[in-house]
């Protein structure tokens, strides 16, 4: 929008020059052909007193594009920091929840148990077995 407003801008600059340099040179007011930079139109009294409104008009649309993508980039700026702020007070929650599990992974009692034995020697039921020792594994061929 800043762009389309700049070449707004632009237009109306380069129609009004040369409608000033058209009329600096008139020597009465109601001659009908403006003649500037080598271009002769014909305008009347009326014609040039529409255009003038047109062009004050087109200056007033150019800078409120200019002024509304302003704010567009504004609250752009204002929308991405805003998101940063909070993608970092995540990051620093999630570091501090992993380290306060970490500590407590650190601090719980750890249990061992021993392999559990399965072979038919010495095999005991308190080592997690039925009572009854396993099946022998089948022969290797």
């Amino acid at each position: 929008m800043i762009i389309f407003g700049l070449l707004l801008l632009l237009a109306v600059a380069g129609v009004g020059t040369w409608i000033y340099l058209a009329l600096s040179d008139m020597a009465s007011p109601p001659v009908s052909d403006l003649s500037a930079l080598g271009v002769t139109i014909g305008f009347s009294p009326l014609a040039l007193l529409a255009i003038g409104f047109g062009l004050a008009l087109a200056l007033a649309i150019g800078y409120g594009l200019i002024r509304a993508g302003i704010g567009r980039k504004s609250r752009q700026r204002k929308e991405r920091k805003s998101l940063e702020r909070e993608a970092q007070e995540n990051r620093k929650v999630a570091e501090e929840a992993a380290a306060r599990r970490l500590e407590t992974e650190r601090n719980a009692p750890r249990t061992f148990t021993g392999p559990v034995d399965d072979s038919t020697v010495g095999w005991k039921t308190t080592d997690g077995g039925t009572g009854t020792p396993p099946p022998p594994p089948p022969p290797r061929s």
